[in-house]
Protein backbone atom coordinates (compact mmCIF):
# COMPACT_ATOMS: atom_id res chain seq x y z
CA UNK A 1 0.00 0.00 0.00
CA UNK A 2 1.29 3.10 -1.13
CA UNK A 3 1.19 6.41 1.38
CA UNK A 4 1.36 9.68 -0.31
CA UNK A 5 2.74 12.37 2.09
CA UNK A 6 2.00 16.06 1.11
CA UNK A 7 4.66 19.22 1.45
CA UNK A 8 6.95 19.06 3.56
CA UNK A 9 5.31 17.22 6.59
CA UNK A 10 5.32 14.33 4.77
CA UNK A 11 9.27 14.41 3.74
CA UNK A 12 9.59 14.63 7.99
CA UNK A 13 7.20 11.99 8.59
CA UNK A 14 8.81 9.89 6.27
CA UNK A 15 12.06 10.94 7.93
CA UNK A 16 11.07 10.17 11.00
CA UNK A 17 10.02 6.81 10.26
CA UNK A 18 13.14 5.81 8.61
CA UNK A 19 15.32 7.03 11.37
CA UNK A 20 12.13 4.85 14.35
CA UNK A 21 13.01 1.95 12.00
CA UNK A 22 17.44 2.50 12.35
CA UNK A 23 16.73 3.12 16.35
CA UNK A 24 14.86 -0.68 16.35
CA UNK A 25 17.47 -2.59 14.51
CA UNK A 26 20.50 -1.25 16.02
CA UNK A 27 21.65 -1.54 19.29
CA UNK A 28 21.23 1.11 22.04
CA UNK A 29 24.85 1.92 22.37
CA UNK A 30 25.58 1.87 19.36
CA UNK A 31 22.25 4.59 18.29
CA UNK A 32 23.81 6.77 20.83
CA UNK A 33 27.20 7.13 19.30
CA UNK A 34 25.46 8.01 16.09
CA UNK A 35 23.31 10.34 17.07
CA UNK A 36 25.11 12.79 15.15
CA UNK A 37 25.57 10.38 11.90
CA UNK A 38 21.78 10.18 12.40
CA UNK A 39 20.88 13.98 12.26
CA UNK A 40 23.20 14.21 9.20
CA UNK A 41 21.19 11.38 7.42
CA UNK A 42 18.16 12.81 8.65
CA UNK A 43 18.68 16.35 7.20
CA UNK A 44 20.18 14.24 3.78
CA UNK A 45 16.55 12.81 3.23
CA UNK A 46 14.54 15.74 3.95
CA UNK A 47 16.75 17.48 1.54
CA UNK A 48 16.38 14.06 -1.05
CA UNK A 49 12.47 14.52 -1.32
CA UNK A 50 11.88 18.01 -2.08
CA UNK A 51 14.23 17.72 -4.48
CA UNK A 52 11.54 15.13 -5.43
CA UNK A 53 8.85 17.46 -5.09
CA UNK A 54 10.36 20.06 -6.84
CA UNK A 55 10.66 17.49 -10.04
CA UNK A 56 7.13 16.79 -10.03
CA UNK A 57 6.09 19.97 -10.03
CA UNK A 58 8.32 21.09 -13.04
CA UNK A 59 6.75 17.64 -14.53
CA UNK A 60 3.24 18.79 -14.12
CA UNK A 61 3.71 22.08 -15.57
CA UNK A 62 5.48 20.43 -19.04
CA UNK A 63 2.74 18.60 -19.15
CA UNK A 64 -0.14 21.66 -19.02
CA UNK A 65 2.43 22.88 -21.93
CA UNK A 66 2.48 19.87 -24.25
CA UNK A 67 -1.98 19.63 -23.90
CA UNK A 68 -2.04 23.03 -24.45
CA UNK A 69 0.42 23.04 -27.69
CA UNK A 70 -1.62 19.39 -28.64
CA UNK A 71 -5.24 21.25 -28.30
CA UNK A 72 -3.95 24.19 -31.32
CA UNK A 73 -2.16 21.69 -33.58
CA UNK A 74 -5.68 19.98 -33.63
CA UNK A 75 -8.05 23.11 -33.89
CA UNK A 76 -9.18 23.62 -37.71
CA UNK A 77 -7.33 26.45 -39.36
CA UNK A 78 -9.42 29.14 -41.13
CA UNK A 79 -9.40 29.06 -44.82
CA UNK A 80 -8.04 32.65 -46.65
CA UNK A 81 -10.74 34.72 -48.04
CA UNK A 82 -10.86 34.85 -51.78
CA UNK A 83 -11.47 38.76 -52.96
CA UNK A 84 -13.18 38.96 -56.45
CA UNK A 85 -13.37 42.00 -58.65
CA UNK A 86 -16.74 42.66 -57.00
CA UNK A 87 -15.49 43.04 -53.59
CA UNK A 88 -12.90 45.55 -55.15
CA UNK A 89 -14.13 48.54 -54.16
CA UNK A 90 -14.08 46.92 -50.40
CA UNK A 91 -10.72 47.22 -50.26
CA UNK A 92 -9.75 51.05 -48.67
CA UNK A 93 -12.29 49.73 -45.88
CA UNK A 94 -10.01 46.49 -45.18
CA UNK A 95 -6.80 48.66 -45.65
CA UNK A 96 -5.42 45.92 -48.20
CA UNK A 97 -3.79 47.43 -50.74
CA UNK A 98 -3.99 46.48 -54.89
CA UNK A 99 -0.87 44.53 -54.53
CA UNK A 100 -2.14 42.40 -51.66
CA UNK A 101 -5.09 41.35 -54.15
CA UNK A 102 -5.53 37.68 -55.04
CA UNK A 103 -4.65 36.99 -58.35
CA UNK A 104 -7.18 34.32 -60.39
CA UNK A 105 -5.53 31.20 -61.12
CA UNK A 106 -5.98 30.33 -65.13
CA UNK A 107 -5.16 26.67 -66.04
CA UNK A 108 -5.63 26.91 -69.98
CA UNK A 109 -2.77 28.70 -71.55
CA UNK A 110 -4.18 31.66 -73.81
CA UNK A 111 -1.74 31.00 -76.40
CA UNK A 112 0.23 27.57 -77.97
CA UNK A 113 3.31 29.47 -77.82
CA UNK A 114 6.82 28.54 -79.43
CA UNK A 115 7.56 24.81 -79.69
CA UNK A 116 4.03 24.26 -77.89
CA UNK A 117 4.90 26.21 -74.88
CA UNK A 118 2.39 29.17 -73.70
CA UNK A 119 3.49 32.57 -73.24
CA UNK A 120 1.95 32.74 -69.98
CA UNK A 121 3.55 31.68 -66.88
CA UNK A 122 3.34 32.07 -63.44
CA UNK A 123 5.45 34.90 -62.20
CA UNK A 124 8.23 34.31 -59.94
CA UNK A 125 8.01 34.96 -56.08
CA UNK A 126 7.94 38.54 -55.05
CA UNK A 127 7.76 40.04 -58.51
CA UNK A 128 3.90 41.47 -59.74
CA UNK A 129 4.98 42.89 -62.81
CA UNK A 130 6.75 41.87 -66.29
CA UNK A 131 9.80 43.58 -67.73
CA UNK A 132 7.70 46.91 -68.68
CA UNK A 133 5.84 47.93 -65.59
CA UNK A 134 2.31 48.73 -65.98
CA UNK A 135 0.94 50.82 -63.23
CA UNK A 136 -1.59 47.64 -62.84
CA UNK A 137 -0.55 44.47 -60.95
CA UNK A 138 -3.44 43.02 -63.10
CA UNK A 139 -2.02 43.98 -66.10
CA UNK A 140 1.49 43.08 -67.33
CA UNK A 141 3.67 43.98 -70.45
CA UNK A 142 6.76 41.58 -71.88
CA UNK A 143 9.43 42.42 -74.07
CA UNK A 144 11.35 39.61 -75.36
CA UNK A 145 13.45 38.53 -78.44
CA UNK A 146 16.24 36.84 -80.12
CA UNK A 147 19.33 37.61 -81.99
CA UNK A 148 20.14 34.59 -84.31
CA UNK A 149 23.07 34.19 -86.80
CA UNK A 150 24.76 31.92 -87.67
CA UNK A 151 28.04 31.51 -90.56
CA UNK A 152 27.29 29.06 -93.52
CA UNK A 153 30.55 27.44 -94.73
CA UNK A 154 29.61 25.66 -98.04
CA UNK A 155 31.23 23.96 -100.35
CA UNK A 156 28.95 23.43 -103.77
CA UNK A 157 31.30 21.25 -105.90
CA UNK A 158 32.48 24.09 -107.80
CA UNK A 159 33.38 26.67 -105.02
CA UNK A 160 32.79 26.94 -101.63
CA UNK A 161 32.70 29.77 -99.21
CA UNK A 162 31.25 31.12 -96.07
CA UNK A 163 28.69 33.37 -95.74
CA UNK A 164 27.21 35.72 -93.03
CA UNK A 165 23.47 34.83 -92.70
CA UNK A 166 20.46 35.12 -90.14
CA UNK A 167 19.14 31.43 -89.34
CA UNK A 168 15.97 30.86 -90.35
CA UNK A 169 15.40 28.05 -88.41
CA UNK A 170 14.52 30.58 -85.93
CA UNK A 171 15.23 34.37 -87.54
CA UNK A 172 16.34 37.05 -85.09
CA UNK A 173 12.87 38.59 -84.01
CA UNK A 174 11.14 40.43 -81.02
CA UNK A 175 7.84 40.44 -79.21
CA UNK A 176 5.22 42.12 -77.44
CA UNK A 177 3.36 40.29 -75.10
CA UNK A 178 -0.06 41.98 -72.78
CA UNK A 179 -1.68 39.64 -70.14
CA UNK A 180 -4.49 40.58 -67.71
CA UNK A 181 -7.66 39.35 -65.76
CA UNK A 182 -10.02 41.58 -66.06
CA UNK A 183 -12.33 39.32 -64.49
CA UNK A 184 -12.10 36.06 -62.05
CA UNK A 185 -10.83 33.19 -63.48
CA UNK A 186 -10.13 35.26 -66.78
CA UNK A 187 -7.21 36.21 -68.86
CA UNK A 188 -6.76 38.26 -71.77
CA UNK A 189 -3.63 37.74 -74.06
CA UNK A 190 -2.45 40.03 -77.22
CA UNK A 191 0.65 39.15 -78.90
CA UNK A 192 2.90 41.42 -81.71
CA UNK A 193 6.07 39.54 -82.95
CA UNK A 194 7.83 40.43 -86.02
CA UNK A 195 11.31 39.26 -87.69
CA UNK A 196 13.89 40.75 -88.97
CA UNK A 197 16.34 38.66 -90.70
CA UNK A 198 19.15 40.61 -91.69
CA UNK A 199 20.55 38.53 -94.50
CA UNK A 200 18.09 35.77 -94.47
CA UNK A 201 19.51 31.93 -95.11
CA UNK A 202 16.93 31.76 -97.05
CA UNK A 203 17.67 34.65 -99.23
CA UNK A 204 21.95 34.40 -99.01
CA UNK A 205 23.05 32.45 -102.10
CA UNK A 206 26.34 32.06 -104.36
CA UNK A 207 25.39 34.38 -107.03
CA UNK A 208 24.08 36.90 -103.97
CA UNK A 209 26.33 36.82 -100.71
CA UNK A 210 25.17 40.18 -99.73
CA UNK A 211 21.32 40.74 -99.71
CA UNK A 212 20.09 44.38 -100.76
CA UNK A 213 19.32 47.25 -97.85
CA UNK A 214 15.80 47.36 -99.36
CA UNK A 215 15.64 43.58 -98.08
CA UNK A 216 17.38 43.66 -94.79
CA UNK A 217 15.15 46.72 -93.61
CA UNK A 218 12.16 45.08 -93.66
CA UNK A 219 10.12 44.02 -91.17
CA UNK A 220 8.20 40.69 -91.56
CA UNK A 221 4.93 39.87 -89.52
CA UNK A 222 4.67 37.20 -87.92
CA UNK A 223 2.24 37.08 -85.02
CA UNK A 224 -0.84 39.44 -84.22
CA UNK A 225 -3.18 38.35 -82.40
CA UNK A 226 -5.86 38.72 -79.24
CA UNK A 227 -7.05 35.89 -77.38
CA UNK A 228 -9.15 35.03 -74.16
CA UNK A 229 -8.62 32.30 -71.56
CA UNK A 230 -10.72 30.76 -68.79
CA UNK A 231 -10.89 27.45 -67.02
CA UNK A 232 -14.12 26.25 -68.04
CA UNK A 233 -14.16 27.45 -71.24
CA UNK A 234 -11.17 27.19 -72.65
CA UNK A 235 -9.40 29.60 -74.80
CA UNK A 236 -10.31 31.77 -77.97
CA UNK A 237 -8.07 33.59 -80.56
CA UNK A 238 -8.29 35.90 -83.17
CA UNK A 239 -5.85 37.41 -85.38
CA UNK A 240 -2.60 36.30 -87.40
CA UNK A 241 -1.20 33.04 -85.20
CA UNK A 242 -0.59 29.76 -85.17
CA UNK A 243 -2.37 27.17 -87.29
CA UNK A 244 -3.78 23.93 -85.26
CA UNK A 245 -1.67 22.13 -87.70
CA UNK A 246 1.55 24.55 -87.56
CA UNK A 247 4.30 21.88 -86.37
CA UNK A 248 2.35 18.53 -86.32
CA UNK A 249 4.41 16.80 -88.28
CA UNK A 250 8.26 18.10 -87.52
CA UNK A 251 10.04 16.23 -84.75
CA UNK A 252 13.43 17.46 -84.52
CA UNK A 253 15.19 13.73 -83.51
CA UNK A 254 18.37 14.90 -83.42
CA UNK A 255 17.91 17.18 -79.98
CA UNK A 256 19.88 20.44 -81.77
CA UNK A 257 16.70 22.48 -82.54
CA UNK A 258 17.49 25.69 -83.81
CA UNK A 259 20.95 25.25 -85.64
CA UNK A 260 19.77 22.29 -87.53
CA UNK A 261 15.76 21.32 -86.91
CA UNK A 262 13.74 19.10 -88.52
CA UNK A 263 12.93 21.57 -91.73
CA UNK A 264 17.05 21.48 -91.95
CA UNK A 265 16.66 23.28 -95.38
CA UNK A 266 15.56 26.69 -93.36
CA UNK A 267 19.96 27.39 -92.25
CA UNK A 268 21.10 27.45 -95.89
CA UNK A 269 17.94 26.93 -97.98
CA UNK A 270 18.76 30.02 -100.14
CA UNK A 271 22.31 28.06 -101.73
CA UNK A 272 21.52 26.68 -105.39
CA UNK A 273 22.45 23.43 -106.24
CA UNK A 274 24.98 23.08 -108.85
CA UNK A 275 24.62 21.26 -112.42
CA UNK A 276 28.12 18.87 -113.75
CA UNK A 277 27.28 20.41 -117.09
CA UNK A 278 25.17 22.68 -119.64
CA UNK A 279 25.35 26.17 -120.05
CA UNK A 280 25.42 27.26 -116.31
CA UNK A 281 26.68 26.61 -112.85
CA UNK A 282 23.39 26.03 -111.46
CA UNK A 283 19.48 24.26 -112.06
CA UNK A 284 17.27 26.40 -114.08
CA UNK A 285 14.56 26.86 -112.29
CA UNK A 286 12.17 26.94 -115.50
CA UNK A 287 14.36 24.99 -118.23
CA UNK A 288 11.46 26.51 -120.84
CA UNK A 289 12.72 29.93 -119.68
CA UNK A 290 16.42 30.01 -120.64
CA UNK A 291 17.04 32.00 -123.40
CA UNK A 292 17.01 30.24 -126.76
CA UNK A 293 19.52 31.45 -129.54
CA UNK A 294 17.01 31.80 -132.61
CA UNK A 295 14.70 33.99 -130.14
CA UNK A 296 17.90 36.74 -130.94
CA UNK A 297 18.86 38.41 -133.96
CA UNK A 298 22.26 38.80 -133.04
CA UNK A 299 25.13 36.56 -131.23
CA UNK A 300 25.73 39.65 -129.13
CA UNK A 301 22.26 39.84 -128.20
CA UNK A 302 21.61 35.88 -127.41
CA UNK A 303 25.13 36.41 -125.16
CA UNK A 304 23.61 39.38 -123.03
CA UNK A 305 20.32 37.68 -122.52
CA UNK A 306 22.44 34.44 -121.38
CA UNK A 307 24.35 36.88 -118.95
CA UNK A 308 21.12 38.59 -117.50
CA UNK A 309 19.68 34.66 -116.57
CA UNK A 310 22.84 33.71 -115.08
CA UNK A 311 22.96 36.81 -112.92
CA UNK A 312 19.52 36.25 -111.42
CA UNK A 313 19.32 33.90 -108.55
CA UNK A 314 15.38 33.21 -108.95
CA UNK A 315 15.99 31.47 -112.25
CA UNK A 316 17.36 28.96 -110.35
CA UNK A 317 16.22 26.13 -107.97
CA UNK A 318 17.10 26.42 -104.33
CA UNK A 319 17.80 23.71 -101.92
CA UNK A 320 14.56 24.85 -99.91
CA UNK A 321 13.04 24.20 -102.84
CA UNK A 322 13.95 20.81 -103.59
CA UNK A 323 12.09 19.40 -99.97
CA UNK A 324 8.70 19.96 -98.28
CA UNK A 325 8.71 18.89 -94.31
CA UNK A 326 4.89 19.25 -94.77
CA UNK A 327 4.33 21.59 -91.83
CA UNK A 328 1.02 22.69 -91.90
CA UNK A 329 -0.67 26.28 -92.73
CA UNK A 330 2.14 27.83 -90.63
CA UNK A 331 0.74 31.61 -89.74
CA UNK A 332 -2.63 32.66 -91.02
CA UNK A 333 -5.35 34.75 -89.96
CA UNK A 334 -7.78 32.89 -88.30
CA UNK A 335 -10.08 33.02 -85.56
CA UNK A 336 -9.27 29.70 -83.63
CA UNK A 337 -10.72 28.04 -80.18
Amino acid sequence: MKHHWPGSRGAALAAGSILAVLSILLPHGVAAQDADRLADLEAQVAALMAEVQALKAQQAQQAVKVEAVARQAAAPQPRPVAVNAALAGDVAAAELSPNELPQPVVQTAPSPGIDGQPFFVAQPEGRRTGAMATGNDRVRVTFSGQINRALNYVNDGIDSDTYHVDNENASSRFRFVGESSPLNEWQAVSLFEFEWPTNGSLDVNQIQPVVPDAMNQTFNLRLLELGFANNAWGSFFIGQGWMASDGTSEIDISGITTPGWAGQTFAYGGMLPTVEDGLFKYQPRRPSSVPQQSDYATEEAYEAALDDYASNASNFVNIFGLGNDLDGLSRQKRVRY
